[in-house]
């Protein structure tokens, strides 16, 4: 994610992908930055989108982190060895949860990661 991504009253998927990805912290100061950028492109028209920007900030304000909910010792105990693979695996896993919108479930990461870790 970089400037110019943040939106007035984001679709919460992509604003909860983008706040996982680069942190609340850093989202919030693209927010103010694009925001910015909005008044200073079109200062009349902005105004229009005043609600929409408070929305996106304070929601990433807001946001907690979900935690992945497999791990580097779960890659491991599938048999493969400590190493870089083990970290690509878990990406991979990770991705895929995101796309999910964060909603499976640990049994269900667990049955992605096999089948990650059957394709090596």
């Amino acid at each position: 994610a970089a400037r110019g991504q943040a939106r007035p009253a984001m679709e919460e998927l992509v604003l909860r992908r983008t706040l996982y990805r680069i942190g609340a912290e850093r989202f919030r100061d693209f927010v103010l930055l694009d925001w910015a950028d909005d008044i200073a492109r079109d200062p009349t028209g902005s105004m229009n989108n005043v609600r929409g920007w408070k929305e996106t900030f304070d929601a990433a304000a807001a946001w907690t982190p979900p935690e992945l909910p497999v791990s580097g010792a779960d890659v491991i105990a599938m048999g493969v060895p400590e190493g870089p693979e083990v970290g690509d695996l878990l990406e991979a896993v990770e991705d895929w949860w995101i796309e999910r919108a964060f909603q499976p479930d640990r049994e269900a990461c667990l049955d992605r990661l096999r089948i990650v870790v059957r394709r090596r």
